[in-house]
């Protein structure tokens, strides 16, 4: 892991320097159908776009065209007072971190952690199981975390379609699988609850980055309850890595030296 800037202590030179990277956030606009497939994942609408898309977005310094920005700019405010919350909630450790990210095996990709996750050995259960919703899943995703090392955390203040995703799952079949995907699966099945697709790439890609087999994922709803999910690093998608950060690389190293000329 190679710390690039502090998100927080150095926002200007944070904004900066993550134009000149495909961020975890970009991941899924550059992806394959093979890659997709691998994953077990499909193509919805939102992931509509290309690489030169997101160049001309990082030349210009324009802000992405979030579908909820209100829910964006929420979930960014409550992140460090949700993650203390989780903390109390769960009995279980926690630290901020909001370090903007990158690797040497990943030279072109990166990302922003939210902060850390550590179970202690003598954890048994829940102090506040009231405040989730089902809290054998909490428990469970907690339990599957080992003890006694840390962990990275994500943290995400969901909204109405993405609640339904983290909290109940795919019930039914996304439309965008149904009218407009490239990718073909076979027959739908519906998720447990997880979080949305659109966060597994980026969970997986924190995960690699920053050298971490496991990520505690935890979200909560509007005002009221959470919940949590436990992921594992994937061998596919360090190989999946390898191939995007290659095929973008002769791209950013262009964004990058016409960024340089144009703060000069």
């Amino acid at each position: 892991m190679k710390i690039i800037a502090d998100a927080w202590k150095e926002e200007e030179k944070w904004l900066f320097k993550r134009r000149g990277y495909l961020s975890a956030s970009d991941i899924f606009k550059v992806l394959t159908h093979e890659e997709l497939v691998t994953m077990g994942w499909w193509r919805e609408g939102w992931m509509a776009g290309d690489l030169e898309e997101i160049i001309g977005l990082k030349l210009t310094g324009a802000s992405p065209d979030f579908k909820d920005p209100v829910h964006v700019a929420w979930g960014r405010e409550e992140e460090d007072h949700n993650r203390e919350l989780f903390e109390d909630y769960s009995g279980i450790m926690t630290a901020e971190c909001h370090y903007f990210i990158g690797n040497e095996r990943w030279p072109y990709l990166a990302t922003t952690l939210d902060g850390y996750s550590f179970v202690p050995e003598e954890w048994d259960s829940l102090a506040r199981p009231e405040m989730f919703h089902k809290p054998e899943d909490v428990i469970k995703s907690i339990r599957a975390l080992p003890s006694e090392s840390r962990h990275l955390l994500e943290m995400k203040q969901s909204g109405e379609y993405s609640g339904k995703c983290w909290f109940d799952g795919y019930r039914n079949e996304p439309k965008d699988r149904q009218g407009r995907s490239k990718v073909t699966r076979g027959r739908f099945r519906a998720h447990p609850p997880t979080c949305p697709v659109y966060y597994l790439g980026q969970v997986q890609t924190q995960m690699a980055l920053a050298g971490f087999e496991y990520n505690l994922a935890v979200v909560k709803r509007g005002a009221s309850y959470m919940t949590s999910h436990t992921y594992k690093l994937s061998p596919n998608w360090l190989k999946i890595l390898d191939a995007v950060n290659e095929r973008v690389a002769e791209p950013i190293e262009k964004l990058r030296k016409d960024l340089t000329n144009a703060s000069n």
